[in-house]
C-alpha cells in the first residue's frame, strides 16, 4: 500500500521583542512575510499556530499512528526544526503534567488503553528501547556505557542496532520510568538560543507483537519516535569548543537526511542511506515499509526568518515521499492450510490443462487438424492475461498448419514453434536461478558487511581510547615542559647567584685586607686593652666571613653591612680617645655583630639546603620527562601498528572483494562462452536436421520411382504368366516331348514363380525399411524437450 508522508507544521509562541512574520489561512496553509515585502505560502496536511495545545497535535496526527501500529503496520514520527523551536517539548514535554505532556507519553498511554480494551483471545508483547546518535556514534541511553554500537542488516530483521538493550514492559508507568532513565543520560548543553539544547538525535522505539490464541495468527509492528537535534547557525548560537564540534556533526547528519529526501523525491536510482547513521537506521521510514509522520517546528519571529523558510521547504519536499507500508502478519496454521488447499486445487487444474495441451500439441505435430471446439480450455483461469497468449499460440499453430494441411510441419516452422514453446520456461528457470544466486550473494555481502562493521567499531573504540591516552600524555608533557622551563629559569637564577657570590668573595677578600690593617692600627693604639678582644673578634669575623662565602647574595650583603659597621667603629676608635663609656658601647656593638654573624651562618645553611633540594627536584623531573618521552614513543608505535593493521585488514578485505568480483566476471565470461558454444551446437543440430529431412525427401522420391518401376515389372511378369498359363491350357495336340523336357518346363515355371515371389518380398522389405528410416528421422531427440513436453 503506497502512502505519502504526513507533514504537520507547528509554530512556537513568538517573542514580544521581535516581529511576527507568519499568518495562517485555514488549518492547512501558512504565509511567511519576507524582508523584500513578499509573502510565501506553504500548504501541509495540518498547520498548528502558536496557541495550539499538545492534545491537538496528538488527536490529529498521532492517534491514527497508534491504530496503525496495533493493526500490524510500522510507524515513524519525526520532529524536525531549528534549535529552540520546540521539538523536544512536542515529542516529550512534561511527562507528569496532564496538559503539557508530549507526543511520546500520550502515544504510550493510548497503546496500553487499546491493548487492555481488545479481545481476550489476543496476547501482546511490548518492548521498548532508547538510543541517541551523538557525534555520529550510537549510544544506548538505558546502558550509557555502550556508546559505539554497530548497525547490522539481515533478511529477517532488516536494519537494526546490534547490542541495543530492549526492555519488556507491561504498563505505561514502566515505559515512563524507562523514558525518565534515558532522558537523564541524554547529551544537552546551553547555547545562546536554548538553555537545554539537545546535542544528539534521540530515537525511542516501541515494538508490539500480538498473537491470536484462537486462530494462531500473529502481527508485529514497530514505532520509531525520533527527536532530531536542531539545525544550528553558529553566529546565533555562539557555539565554541566541544559545542561547536557537536553542531558540525548535527548539521552533517541533517544534511544527509536532506539528501536522502531529495533523492527520493527526484526519483534517483541511488538513495544515500549509508551516508549517515541516522538515515541508515530509519531507512524503512523513508520510502520503505512504514507510515511516517513529520512534525516541523518553526519560529514565527523575523529574527529566524531564514531558518523558518528552510524548515517549511524541507517539509514540502518530505510531503512528496511515498512509503510502501504493509501489514507485518504471520499466518496461522489454519490459514496456511486453507491457502495450501486452494493452491493444490489450482495446481491440479493447471496440470490437467497442461496434459490436454500436450495432447493437442502432439496432434498438431503429427499433422492433424484439431477443430476449435476440441481445443483445450483452462477452466480454472478467468483472467484475460492467460487467455490472450494461449489464443495467440493456438492461432500461430493454425497459421502454421494452414500453409500445408495434411502434411508434417516444415523444419523451420517446427523449430520456431519449439522455441516459442520453450522460451517462457527457459526464462522462468533462468530467472529463478539468477534470483537464487542474487539472494545468496546478498546474504554473503550482508554477512561480510556486518563483520566489517563490528571490526570497525572495535578499531574505532581502540583508537578513541588511544587518542584519549595520547591527549592525556600530551597534556602531561605540556605540564612537564612548563616545569622544565621553570627549572631552567631557576638554574639561571642559581648561576647568577653563584656569579654574585664570586663577586662578593672578591669584595670579602678586599675587606679582609682592610680589617687586618685596622687591627694592626688598633693594636698599635692600645695593645693591652684590646688585644684579647680583637683576637676573638678576628676569629669570629673570619669564621663568619668564610661561612658567608658559601651563601647567596643576601648573606653577602649582611656581611658587607657588618664589615662596614665594624670599619666605622674602628674609624671612630682611631679618631676618639678610649674611655670606659666608649668601651662599653664598643662591647655592645661587638655583641650585636656576633649575633648578626650567627644569623648569617644560619641563612647560609638554609640556602645550601634549598639549593640541594632544587638540584634533586631538577634531577627527578628530568628523569620523569625522559620516562614520559619513552612512553609517548611506545604509544605512538602502538598507534602506528594498530593503524597499519587496520589498513592491512581493509586492504585484505578489498583484495577479497576484488577476487570475488573477478571470479564473478570469469564465471560470467565462462557462461557467455558456454552460451555461444550451445548456440553453435544448436545451429549445427538444426542444419543436421534439415539435411536429414532433405535426405528423407530424396529417399521418398527414389522410393516412389522404384515403386513405379517395380509395378511395371510386376505387371509385365503377370502378363507373361498369363500368356504361359493360357498356352499350357489350350486344347492342342500334345507334343510328344521327352519326360525330362516336361519336368524341366515344370521346374522353370516353378522357379519363375519363386523368383517373382522373392522379388515381391524384397520390394516389400525395401519399402518397409525406407518407411522405418523415415519414421526415425521425423522426430530427432532434443535436449530439454522432454521436460518442456511434460510441462
Amino acid at each position: 500500500m503506497s502512502t505519502n508522508v504526513k507533514v504537520i507544521a507547528r509554530f512556537r509562541p513568538d517573542d514580544n521583542e521581535d516581529e511576527n512574520i507568519v499568518s495562517f489561512d485555514g488549518n492547512d496553509t501558512c504565509h511567511v512575510a519576507t524582508k523584500d515585502s513578499t509573502s510565501t505560502s506553504f500548504t501541509f496536511d495540518r498547520v498548528f499556530d502558536s496557541t495550539s495545545q499538545q492534545a491537538d497535535v496528538f488527536e490529529y496526527c498521532l492517534k491514527e499512528t497508534v491504530d496503525d501500529l496495533l493493526n500490524g503496520y510500522n510507524g515513524t514520527v519525526f520532529a524536525y526544526g531549528q534549535t529552540g523551536s520546540g521539538k523536544t517539548y512536542t515529542m516529550m514535554g512534561d511527562i507528569d503534567h496532564a496538559e503539557r505532556r508530549g507526543a511520546i507519553p500520550r502515544m504510550v498511554d493510548q497503546i496500553f488503553e487499546q491493548i487492555f480494551a481488545s479481545s481476550q483471545d489476543i496476547e501482546y508483547m511490548v518492548k521498548v528501547s532508547y538510543m541517541e546518535i551523538y557525534m555520529e556514534k550510537i549510544r544506548d541511553l538505558l546502558h550509557p556505557e555502550h556508546d559505539n554500537l554497530p548497525i547490522h542488516e539481515d533478511k529477517a530483521r532488516g536494519v537494526f542496532v546490534k547490542g541495543l538493550s530492549e526492555e519488556y514492559v507491561s504498563n505505561a508507568a514502566e515505559v515512563h520510568a524507562v523514558m525518565r532513565q534515558g532522558s537523564l543520560s541524554r547529551a544537552v548543553a546551553a547555547t545562546n538560543m536554548n538553555q537545554e539544547s539537545s546535542r544528539s538525535h534521540s530515537i525511542f522505539s516501541i515494538a508490539v507483537s500480538q498473537k491470536n490464541v484462537a486462530s494462531g495468527a500473529q502481527k508485529t509492528g514497530q514505532l520509531f519516535l525520533v527527536d532530531l537535534a536542531g539545525s544550528e547557525k553558529v553566529g546565533k548560537t555562539g557555539a565554541s569548543g566541544q559545542t561547536l564540534e557537536e553542531a558540525k556533526k548535527i548539521n552533517k547528519s541533517l544534511s544527509a537526511l536532506g539528501l536522502v529526501i531529495n533523492s527520493l523525491t527526484d526519483g534517483s536510482t541511488h538513495i544515500p542511506y549509508r551516508d549517515s547513521k541516522l538515515t541508515r537506521i530509519l531507512q524503512e521510514s523513508l520510502g520503505g515499509n512504514s507510515r511516517t509522520s513529520l512534525i516541523i517546528n518553526c519560529s514565527p519571529t523575523s529574527f529566524n526568518e531564514a531558518e523558518t523558510i528552510s524548515t517549511l521547504r524541507f517539509g514540502v519536499r518530505a510531503k512528496s515521499i511515498k512509503n510502501r507500508a504493509k501489514i507485518n502478519a504471520e499466518l496461522s496454521t489454519i490459514e496456511l492450510r486453507r491457502i495450501l488447499k486452494k493452491c493444490q486445487v489450482k495446481i491440479d487444474g493447471q496440470n490437467s490443462y497442461i496434459t490436454r495441451l500436450e495432447e493437442e500439441v502432439a496432434q498438431w505435430r503429427k499433422g492433424e487438424n484439431v477443430p476449435k471446439s476440441q481445443w483445450a480450455k483452462d477452466k480454472a483461469s478467468t483472467s484475460s492475461e492467460r487467455e490472450t497468449p494461449t489464443s495467440n499460440n493456438r492461432d500461430s499453430i493454425v497459421s502454421l498448419r494452414s500453409s500445408r494441411p495434411g502434411t508434417p510441419l516444415t523444419p523451420s516452422n517446427r523449430l520456431s514453434f519449439n522455441r516459442r514453446a520453450s522460451t517462457p520456461i527457459d526464462q522462468l528457470l533462468s530467472r529463478r536461478s539468477s534470483t537464487v544466486l542474487d539472494s545468496d550473494m546478498i546474504d554473503e555481502y550482508l554477512r561480510r558487511e556486518n563483520e566489517l562493521q563490528d571490526q570497525l567499531v572495535e578499531k574505532e573504540t581502540v583508537i578513541s581510547e588511544q587518542d584519549k591516552l595520547l591527549s592525556e600524555l600530551q597534556s602531561e608533557l605540556t605540564r612537564r615542559t612548563e616545569s622544565d622551563n621553570e627549572t631552567i629559569k631557576l638554574k639561571e637564577t642559581l648561576e647568577r647567584a653563584l656569579h654574585e657570590k664570586k663577586e662578593q668573595q672578591v669584595s670579602v677578600d678586599v675587606l679582609k685586607d682592610e680589617v687586618s690593617s685596622l687591627k694592626k692600627m688598633t693594636k698599635k693604639t692600645n695593645p693591652d686593652l684590646f688585644g684579647g678582644f680583637l683576637d676573638d673578634n678576628d676569629n669570629i669575623n673570619h669564621s663568619g666571613i668564610s661561612n658567608g662565602t658559601l651563601g647567596e647574595s643576601a648573606a653577602s650583603q649582611g656581611v658587607n653591612k657588618s664589615l662596614a659597621a665594624l670599619k666605622e667603629t674602628l674609624q671612630r676608635l682611631e679618631n676618639t680617645e678610649v674611655t670606659p663609656d666608649s668601651l662599653d658601647q664598643l662591647s655592645d656593638q661587638i655583641s650585636t655583630l656576633l649575633k648578626e654573624n650567627s644569623m648569617l651562618r644560619q641563612d647560609v645553611t638554609t640556602v645550601k639546603s634549598r639549593e640541594e633540594d632544587l638540584v634533586r627536584d631538577i634531577q627527578t623531573r628530568c628523569e620523569r620527562i625522559v620516562e614520559l618521552e619513552i612512553n609517548l614513543d611506545q604509544i605512538k608505535d602502538q598507534h602506528n601498528s594498530a593503524k597499519t593493521k587496520k589498513m592491512a585488514l581493509l586492504e585484505r578485505n578489498l583484495e577479497k572483494l576484488t577476487h570475488v568480483q573477478r571470479e564473478i566476471i570469469e564465471q560470467n565470461n565462462a557462461l557467455k562462452k558456454d552460451v555461444e558454444v550451445s548456440k553453435r551446437l544448436l545451429s549445427m543440430r538444426n542444419e543436421r536436421i534439415e539435411t536429414l529431412e532433405q535426405l528423407l525427401a530424396d529417399s521418398r522420391q527414389s522410393l516412389e520411382k522404384e515403386t513405379e518401376s517395380f509395378q511395371l515389372k510386376l505387371t509385365t511378369l503377370r502378363e507373361r504368366m498369363v500368356r504361359v498359363k493360357s498356352t499350357s491350357n489350350r486344347q492342342v495336340r500334345p507334343l510328344q516331348l521327352p519326360q525330362q523336357v516336361l519336368e524341366g518346363d515344370h521346374r522353370s515355371s516353378l522357379s519363375f514363380e519363386d523368383e517373382l515371389n522373392m522379388e515381391v518380398s524384397n520390394s516389400k522389405r525395401l519399402s518397409t525399411g525406407l518407411l522405418d528410416a523415415a519414421a526415425r528421422i521425423v522426430k530427432p531427440l532434443r535436449g530439454g524437450e522432454q521436460n518442456s513436453d511434460q510441462k
